[in-house]
């Protein structure tokens, strides 16, 4: 299954956080053969090896399964639900949007009337099912369902690419591709562990487990970070660039171990990448590089632009050098 093929056929499964059962079982559909164990453990986290002959390290590949999205928290007699955000809500962003629910019922994410555009936050959104009263929905929606805004797979001109949940459904693209690769490999140096996480948006809880569970000797973890070749914008990183090997962000300053490893890997297979070396922002690297004893841990990102809307865009470019990194990287030995 092609890159392009994957990312369509993950974009409209429904993962918003704490409740990843649907994506871990399609990505599960997908990565079974190219590994040799499968599971899912209590925090909802799809753990799998692929196992080294005679290897006594491990080397974990981490992406998380969720997205960021909404939780009902009240109907009123109308038919209107309030909701709570799950992870770092973009309320500008998300106005007047479509937001779809667990049952697939649809409504209208609109802001309280009169809501001056500085003022737009989580907390004066409201859903619009277009019903009557509290007795129109009451079967199809319920306290505690999540939500989230969704657009399906938009592609642009030269070979871009922009949709809902690129954050981070495309890192797990990069891990089942990358499966897929290594499985047809023969003297493996690690037994290479994939870790596709619950809950990253609402503090990396998932791979705080994982990483105990798995305890490997070396992680990259794939996440995205914003591209900074937009008006305005900050990071360093531009669609197209290649794939970006994160120093440092806010979370965490990744081991110069395995950050050397990585540049000397993309050097060594002519593969585009960039330097990533952010003020804000943190992904799963944080929690798996502190677990145990600690971890020779580092992290790839894809580069993205309007990050956390349902715009989100990237260049298949940069997934597939992703994808080629963490191959080499992760069945090559580490220089300690």
């Amino acid at each position: 299954m092609a890159v392009s093929e994957l990312i369509r056929k993950l974009n409209p499964v429904l993962a918003v956080s704490g409740k990843e059962s649907a994506m871990a079982d399609a990505i599960a559909e997908i990565i079974k053969p190219y590994v040799d164990e499968i599971n899912v453990d209590p925090m909802g986290n799809l753990l799998a090896v692929k196992k080294a002959v005679n290897a006594n390290e491990s080397i974990m590949l981490s992406a998380h399964m969720d997205h960021i999205g909404f939780m009902v928290m009240e109907i009123d007699d109308k038919g209107r639900a309030r909701i709570a955000p799950l992870g770092g809500i973009n309320s500008a962003a998300y106005a007047y949007s479509t937001i779809i629910f667990e049952s697939g019922i649809k409504g209208l994410l609109v802001p309280d009337s009169g809501t001056a555009a500085g003022d737009l936050k989580p907390e004066k959104l409201y859903v619009d099912f277009g019903a009557k009263s509290k007795k129109d929905i009451e079967k199809k929606v319920k306290i505690g369902d999540r939500c989230a805004v969704f657009s399906p797979v938009l592609k642009l001109l030269n070979n871009r690419i922009s949709g809902s949940f690129q954050d981070n459904k495309i890192g797990c693209v990069c891990l089942i591709e990358a499966a897929k690769q290594i499985a047809e490999m023969k003297d493996l140096p690690y037994n290479v562990c994939y870790a596709f996480t619950a809950q990253e948006e609402v503090g990396c809880r998932g791979a705080k487990t994982a990483a105990y569970t798995l305890d490997p000797s070396y992680a990259i973890n794939v996440d995205v970070y914003p591209a900074g070749d937009v008006p305005g914008g900050k990071s360093g990183l531009s669609l197209g660039g290649g794939t970006a090997i994160k120093i440092k962000d806010a979370s965490v300053i990744c081991s110069y171990i395995m950050v050397d490893h990585m540049k000397n890997c993309a050097s060594d297979d002519k593969i585009p990448y960039q330097i990533e070396v952010a003020s804000s922002g943190g992904t799963d690297t944080s929690a798996v590089l502190t677990s145990r004893g600690g971890v020779i841990a580092g992290a790839l990102s894809v580069p993205l632009r309007y990050t956390h809307t349902q715009a989100e865009m990237l260049d298949i470019s940069d997934v597939d050098n992703t994808v080629k990194l963490l191959v080499k990287a992760s069945t090559t030995k580490v220089c300690r």
